[in-house]
């Protein structure tokens, strides 16, 4: 039984200066003799529900190593944007996924 795995990662320019995002998604041990769509479903939508623990957990540890609030920090608000950066990354890799798609011979 072959297993597949995909990473992805994006480093966007953060709000302040000399700061940065880093996003990583890494789907795993996809079995190939299943049903792939179903097991990436099931990885997206797993992604999807930690997304708040994890951002939170960001958040703490943001606020312990520089001492500062999130309101002062402003990390809310780049959170905020880089979410919206995210959603559109996402639609253009859609996009492309779907022009370099095989097309299926639909004349027979």
């Amino acid at each position: 039984m072959a297993k597949v795995s995909k990473h992805f990662g994006l480093t966007l320019p953060g709000t302040v200066e000399f700061s940065s995002f880093r996003v990583d998604v890494t789907f795993a041990d996809i079995d190939t003799e299943g049903s792939v769509e179903e097991q990436l479903k099931a990885c997206a939508e797993a992604a999807s529900k930690i997304d708040t623990y994890v951002e939170e957990a960001l958040v703490e540890q943001a606020k312990t190593i520089s001492g500062v609030t999130i309101s002062g920090f402003g990390l809310a608000s780049a959170v905020e944007k880089l979410t919206k950066v995210q959603e559109k990354i996402i639609a253009e890799v859609k996009r492309h996924k779907e022009i370099l798609a095989p097309k299926s011979n639909e004349s027979n």
